[in-house]
């Protein structure tokens, strides 16, 4: 009987991968793992493999030895978000729920916009914790990225094939066009970046704005306080009645913010909420009031969930790729360094006819402001302007 044919690396990358698709590992196929083992033991720089392995391990119910090898990859790799999540379910299984939460943290400040990450964290944090554990399996918790099988004789074959040499060509120019369109956003943050140096080196453009009276206003924002009697917040509770039943959606909602930062009982601002789910949605072609963006400086949390619609000059354009464009907007220049307001606005999408210093509308809804005293805008709209 010839001896058994030895696996060679990219034998146990095909094999890994066929097992951890169908998430599923046979009888015949269990004592493969063993062999995985020892050949990992022998080639020592097959950290990929021992990964896989401790997968595989997991799969199986084998939580000890998945742990053991998990634990001492997560010391080498702190930021595989994959192992420091398979960890926390290994660690969930066994009622450690506070150590289980430490590990998702620490793989969300890798990628803390992670979204399967987000729902795993979620749910330690749910009352329906013991009951997931009872109606749910490993797959449903744990994510990992498949492994590339080895495809070389694939490329060795179509390499002469004769209509390579016309393929070869037409991928050639597609591809260029292809990081042409991903690269084309960052081209346009060069140019923007290297105008912006030259108009500072010719003295045409400051290097910063600064806002008008935000000492001020901050100090006004920092003494401001709502005491109301009963009879006042009586009449406001009506005024925001007819407000509502009127359509006049801002000062409805003005209205709402002052009531539940005041000292009004908390069985009004119950009823408060509730009438907050009757105020109607927002009109951009017909805005009840306007407040002006020192209004909302001097005192923010009153203006929360307001809709605006400003008049400004674009200014910090930045595109990150396709997925997001941000800028300033620059909101009414007393002088060439000095303006009113400024808004930090956030778009999603490449909004390709954007430019810094061009003149636009936006209509958005105020978030509140950040620590530098930017107003913060949510879903925004923007109409340019003609100069």
């Amino acid at each position: 009987m010839p001896p058994k044919k030895q696996k060679t690396h990219i034998d146990w990358i095909r094999w890994v991968y066929r097992v951890l698709r169908r998430k599923r590992l046979t009888s015949e196929e269990t004592p493969l793992l063993e062999e995985l083992a020892i050949f990992i033991e022998e080639y020592g720089d097959e950290t990929p493999l021992e990964k896989w392995l401790g997968f595989l391990y997991l799969m199986i119910g084998k939580d000890q030895e998945a742990e053991r090898i998990l634990s001492r990859l997560a010391r080498i790799f702190p930021h595989d978000i994959e192992i420091q999540n398979a960890l926390a379910y290994l660690l969930l299984k066994r009622k450690k729920t506070d150590e289980a939460v430490t590990r998702l943290l620490d793989a969300l400040y890798s990628e803390e916009n992670h979204p399967l990450l987000k729902k795993n964290l979620e749910l330690l944090r749910s009352e329906n914790l013991e009951s997931w554990l009872a109606t749910h399996s490993w797959s449903d918790f744990v994510f990992f990225t498949l492994p590339r099988e080895g495809q070389a004789p694939f490329w060795e074959n179509i390499g002469s094939h004769p209509l390579w040499r016309f393929v070869v060509p037409i991928v050639m120019i597609g591809v260029v066009f292809f990081l042409f369109f991903l690269i084309y956003p960052s081209l346009i943050n060069l140019a923007q970046r290297y105008q912006q140096m030259r108009f500072r080196q010719m003295g045409t453009m400051v290097e910063s704005y600064s806002i008008q009276d935000i000492e001020k206003l901050v100090e006004e924002r920092q003494k401001y306080s709502i005491k109301l009697t009963e009879e006042e917040v009586g009449k406001k509770f009506e005024m925001l009645k007819d407000l509502i039943y009127e359509g006049k959606r801002n000062q409805a909602i003005i209205l709402i913010n002052e009531l539940l930062n005041s000292n009004a009982s908390e069985q009004v601002k119950e009823h408060v909420r509730i009438f907050e789910s009757f105020v109607p949605k927002p009109d951009p072609k017909n805005i009840d009031f306007n407040p002006s963006c020192r209004d909302v400086l001097r005192t923010p949390f009153l203006y929360r969930d307001v809709y605006v619609n400003w008049v400004g000059t674009v200014a910090n354009l930045f595109f990150q790729q396709r997925k997001e464009t941000s800028f300033d907007l620059l909101i009414n220049f007393v002088d060439e360094a000095t303006v009113e307001g400024i808004a930090t606005v956030k778009m999603p999408g490449f909004q390709s006819e954007l430019r810094n210093g061009q003149k636009v509308r936006m209509f958005g809804r105020i978030a509140g402001i950040q620590i530098d005293n930017k107003v913060v805008i949510l879903d925004p709209e923007i109409q340019h302007l003609s100069k």
